[in-house]
């Protein structure tokens, strides 16, 4: 059986993680949004190399 893989990335909306977003939950330090933005970009990146949906 051959294995399946999708990625499901959420919440990653301006109002929420940009500086100046209107809905800033959970993420107030800059330092840890830019981690938390790269490392989606960086599985993004991976999953789109590897052609998952």
């Amino acid at each position: 059986m051959k294995e399946r893989v999708a990625v499901l990335a959420l919440h990653y909306q301006n109002e929420v993680l940009h500086p100046e977003g209107k809905i800033r939950v959970g993420v107030n330090d800059e330092s840890v949004r830019e981690r938390v933005l790269d490392g989606a970009a960086r599985l993004l990146a991976m999953a789109r190399k590897h052609q998952a949906p």
